[in-house]
């Protein structure tokens, strides 16, 4: 191994511990009482150094918001049943829910980090988990499987619904919910439901 490679893996290594720190005290603190100064803390090393990793806090909350991003992703590229692209919305539905109650972290970075005046400048980014639901949404319809709304707006509703339940199971967890399995089925279905070309 070359000393090139030794320092990219060190700085790599220390990046990652970077990210873990910060995702833990934004988690526990919002981003409201988020500093880099107690990032530094928590990570054990002079505030400068995070400088070299980013180049200011919401460069590093950005990038902690694609990662998530890009772990949510990797649970939805599953093979893509061609003939029939309403079960593969279901499919998607089903993934996306099961991803925020295994990953609640990587989901409150992903659709939950509250909008201090700070975050509202990082712009958001185009993401391939939501430009995989346009496209499953226009295969439905170009195929009469659902009704012929606007593709993207039949692809806004489907995630209002499912973040909805997602969000309220993953910040209510001791709601009475019975049969978790048996709610998320229920709104799935009724949003699939509601696209019937037959209504």
């Amino acid at each position: 191994m070359t000393s090139v490679t030794r320092k990219e893996l060190k700085r790599e290594q220390q990046r990652r511990e970077i990210l873990l720190a910060a995702r833990e005290l934004l988690l526990s603190e919002g981003p409201a009482h988020f500093t880099m100064r107690k990032l530094a803390n928590a990570v054990g090393c002079a505030p400068g150094t995070l400088y070299l990793y980013f180049k200011d806090k919401n460069e590093l909350i950005a990038d902690l918001v694609e990662e998530s991003f890009e772990q949510l992703m990797t649970d939805l590229e599953r093979p893509r049943p061609e003939s029939n692209p309403l079960e593969f919305l279901r499919e998607i539905m089903r993934a996306y829910i099961d991803f925020g109650l295994a990953n609640p972290n990587h989901y409150h970075f992903a659709f939950m980090l509250r909008r201090t005046k700070s975050l509202e400048k990082i712009r958001p980014r185009p993401h391939r988990s939501f430009e995989l639901l346009l496209d499953t949404a226009k295969a439905c319809i170009d195929q009469q499987l659902i009704r012929q709304f606007d593709y993207e707006l039949v692809a806004k509703g489907i995630w209002t619904g499912i973040h909805g339940v997602t969000s309220l199971m993953i910040t209510i967890p001791n709601f009475p919910w019975g049969d978790k399995s048996s709610v998320i089925d229920h709104v799935v279905d009724s949003l699939i439901e509601g696209l019937n070309p037959s209504i």
